[in-house]
């Protein structure tokens, strides 16, 4: 079984401009099952890479017919079998919301060559506003910043988990609301964000992993403007994208994955999972979370990715993927990706609010 734990020799941390690519993977199994559950055998020639199998095993089907795509990455173009930005059937197929298109949440595009991708913010407020001041945007730190001009296009994307576990939960919400609705900012769906939203909308929620905090610091605002604003969040959070494409396709923000074959993909559940939550292998850590894949070196792109969920001493660098979660609300850092100049910018967490193994810090500001 593969360990992605912060102790595991296969676990690399690597520093910018340092890349590393597998030189084999190892977790490729012998399974004898014929395909994942509810799913056709795969091509020939497909190779088993990562993912969950349907007899539980670790495997994942990579397939020569999902290497093609349509995109332009510095000089090199790529076929790709299917446009990203539409897939046949997908019009008349929506969410659970029965209001947004799926192929919207699955492959959203927007026309940005230029941005800053920030890691998850978990409600560090305080270094989120420092990191914006060092970034230059602090102009979209006023309540009042006006709507983008025409033609401006959004300056900061996020990789979500916006809330959850942080001591100013309310504010950093309402920052990235607040520029997102006015066309300063886009975010991807976050685990954390998926599970508020679930929350608002008064369905059965387990509070657990920081929700606790979410709910208490929402629930202080005062009773008519936290109903309002619960509207709001809904019409806002109810409808995010579950992965970003930018650049003409050059760059790809997901909060936890990515892989090559989601491009083609038609399940709504499959890429909300995949893309929310990453590969698993079944198991859990003695902390009780899911034990994650390291997918990362496995990627062969020819996309860039950048990702959270994962958290790292560190930003994560490989040849096409990259994870800044850096670990803020845990005492590590908040951290940037300046797209496309590839440079990182992090501001130290002002300490830790919750702990790496679960509960909430000592942490008084």
């Amino acid at each position: 079984m593969f360990d992605c734990s912060p102790t595991s020799p296969g676990r690399r941390i690597l520093r910018p401009g340092i890349v590393f690519r597998s030189a084999g993977s190892s977790l490729r199994t012998n399974c004898e099952c014929t395909a994942p559950r509810g799913e056709a055998a795969p091509a020939h020639g497909a190779r088993a890479v990562f993912g969950t199998h349907g007899c539980g095993t670790v495997r994942y089907w990579n397939s020569p017919q999902a290497a093609t795509r349509q995109a332009v990455i510095g000089s090199r173009p790529v076929e790709r079998t299917q446009s990203t930005a539409y897939l046949p059937g997908m019009s008349e197929t929506f969410d659970s919301l029965g209001r947004q298109p799926l192929h919207h949440r699955i492959h959203y595009r927007y026309d940005v060559t230029r941005c800053d991708v920030i890691g998850d913010v978990h409600g560090c407020y305080d270094e989120l506003a420092e990191l914006f001041v060092r970034l230059g945007h602090e102009d979209l730190l006023a309540p009042d910043v006006p709507g983008a001009r025409p033609g401006e296009k959004p300056r900061v994307v996020f990789v979500g988990d916006i809330v959850d576990r942080g001591d100013r939960i309310v504010e950093a919400l309402s920052l990235v609301h607040r520029l997102c609705v006015r066309g300063h900012a886009l975010t991807v769906l976050g685990n954390h964000d998926d599970r508020f939203v679930r929350w608002l909308r008064g369905r059965p929620v387990e509070i657990q992993h920081g929700l606790g905090e979410t709910v208490e610091q929402f629930e202080a605002i005062e009773p008519a403007r936290r109903e309002r604003w619960r509207d709001e969040l809904l019409e806002f959070m109810g409808v995010l994208p579950w992965s970003v494409h930018l650049d003409g396709g050059r760059l790809i923000v997901a909060h936890a994955a990515w892989h090559a074959e989601l491009h083609n993909e038609r399940s709504g559940d499959r890429l909300r999972a995949y893309t929310m939550y990453g590969p698993t292998t079944g198991q859990q850590t003695p902390e009780g979370y899911p034990e994650r894949i390291d997918w990362a070196p496995h990627f062969q792109g020819p996309e860039l990715v950048v990702f959270g969920h994962q958290v790292y001493d560190a930003p994560y660098w490989h040849d096409y993927a990259i994870g800044i979660d850096t670990g803020c609300v845990f005492g590590g850092a908040l951290t940037a990706l300046r797209y496309p100049s590839m440079e990182i910018v992090s501001i130290p967490s002002r300490g830790a609010r919750w702990l790496r193994r679960g509960g909430k810090a000592d942490y008084r500001g």
